[in-house]
């Protein structure tokens, strides 16, 4: 181990090196640029899954709709308002019959992509105040 912190310290010792001032505040201004550009970068990105998501849970939705109407859900839903006494005697038979009338790939892919509107917001609003909230200082040239 001796050997080669000798050798770095040669190395070193024969490098030519000088002092550039402000180089520190060039490399820090460097740095927050890019962070900010980054987070910028993200939120445009998540913003966009974003409303991607909200467009197919619209175009999801209305599929669903049409079959929910199509496999006779909404009238299984409306014997809880027309015939409630008879529901509640029977809530086990019910509720199988409303589960098994529900049409399952719509219902999961409305949840998934419910989902995904919400981690990508979630994510798309966090890196636009971060992209916000990064001041940049200016860090003056020296030659």
């Amino acid at each position: 181990m001796e050997r080669y912190v000798d050798r770095l310290g040669k190395i070193l010792a024969d490098l030519d090196y000088r002092v550039v001032p402000g180089l520190a505040d060039r490399i820090i201004f460097t740095l927050e640029k890019k962070r900010k550009k980054l987070a910028e970068m993200r939120a445009a990105v998540f913003g966009t899954l974003a409303v991607g998501s909200i467009a197919g849970l619209y175009l999801l939705i209305q599929a669903a709709a049409a079959q929910f109407s199509a496999t006779g859900t909404p009238q299984l839903v409306s014997l809880v308002f027309s015939d409630f006494t008879i529901v509640v005697a029977n809530f086990g038979d019910y509720f199988a019959s409303i589960a098994e009338s529900l049409p399952v790939l719509p219902t999961i892919g409305a949840l998934s992509l419910a989902l995904i509107l919400f981690v990508s917001f979630i994510f798309a609003v966090n890196n636009f105040k971060k992209a916000v909230k990064t001041k940049l200082t200016y860090a003056p040239r020296h030659s």
